[in-house]
């Protein structure tokens, strides 16, 4: 029997896969993420530029704090690989950072050989800035 949490990890990957599958353009963007707070999800893109890349997990931040988010509960990032499967990625350093900052309380979903699981902000960051 799986872990109740397992129902809600496979959901909001499946939601974020989706969101990456409808919106992927080459080029613009080839990430997506997903921010489940206790009342709604909040979905976003990572920007691909010439000049430098802006990550899904902090636009996703954003948008829910710009709505007055609260009680985060779960974020995932994934990545539209080239056979339109996805895969579950690990937040980038600078991502790490802002999750510690901004809502430490969360817990990330990230791959773990063949399963999900989540850690805290402070787990993969455990010297911050």
């Amino acid at each position: 029997m799986e872990a109740p949490n397992s129902n809600v990890k496979k959901e909001l990957i499946d939601i974020a896969s989706e969101h990456i599958r409808s919106n992927y353009v080459k080029g613009k963007h080839h990430i997506a993420a997903a921010l489940k707070t206790k009342t709604n999800i909040y979905l976003s893109l990572h920007l691909d530029t010439k000049g430098f890349d802006v990550c899904a997990e902090p636009i996703a931040i954003s948008n829910a704090l710009a709505d007055n988010g609260s009680e985060f509960e779960y974020i995932v990032a994934v990545i539209l690989n080239s056979d339109n499967t996805t895969s579950v990625i690990s937040p980038c350093g600078n991502c790490r950072q802002i999750l510690l900052e901004y809502i430490p309380s969360v817990s990330v979903i990230i791959d773990d050989q063949d399963h999900h699981k989540t850690s805290k902000p402070s787990e993969l960051l455990p010297n911050p800035y």
